[in-house]
């Protein structure tokens, strides 16, 4: 039996291959939303909330809109706070943290790509963190043209490279250590 016959024959049995469709042809050709089926597994949580994937916690505390200085292309400030939640000394670039991304509500994927944004960026992930301590840090996103945008920020995503992780590095303590914080909802605590 060729392979696509056994995944179709796994896929019926097992369920997997909703009525109408071939199980070949499920197998063969997924057709998926972008973001929705297929979108990476991640620790998931809201604006204003702490996130702890076993090495770091992680709080987006606000979402600005901006303005790119001299070139006026829009953009939105992501302030983000770290954590070392571990009992060793680390970086998050040694931990295996790559890139953020900002996603708008629809779907434009907004990277940290200005030279001095960048240099942010990275000050953030290569400094050295002592167990419990942390930093604040205001990433920068900018959209590529001057054309404003009606869609607001819905997503902040960190990709960790489990591949990349150093030798010494702490270990998570999920299967799933990259992080998707939901802008959309807060879950910050205001003093009354």
């Amino acid at each position: 039996m060729n392979k696509p016959a056994i995944v179709a024959s796994i896929l019926l049995l097992s369920g997997g291959v909703s009525a109408g469709r071939s199980a070949l042809a499920a197998s063969t050709s997924p057709a998926v939303t972008p973001g929705g089926a297929n979108q990476r597994v991640s620790l998931e949580g809201c604006a204003g909330q702490w996130l702890f994937n076993g090495v770091w916690r992680v709080r987006v505390n606000k979402v600005e809109s901006i303005t790119l200085a001299d070139v006026g292309n829009p953009g939105f400030a992501v302030t983000v706070q770290v954590r070392n939640g571990t009992s060793k000394t680390t970086s998050m670039g040694y931990a295996g943290v790559g890139d953020t991304n900002l996603v708008l509500a629809d779907g434009t994927q907004l990277g940290v790509d200005q030279t001095l944004d960048r240099v942010a960026y990275s000050t953030m992930v290569n400094k050295d963190l002592v167990p419990g301590a942390g930093l604040t840090q205001v990433l920068n996103y900018y959209l590529p043209t001057k054309t404003p945008t009606d869609s607001k920020p819905a997503k902040w995503l960190v990709e960790i490279h489990q591949n990349t992780i150093g030798s010494h590095a702490p270990h998570y303590t999920t299967k799933t250590p990259s992080l998707r914080v939901n802008l959309d909802c807060d879950k910050s605590t205001t003093a009354h």
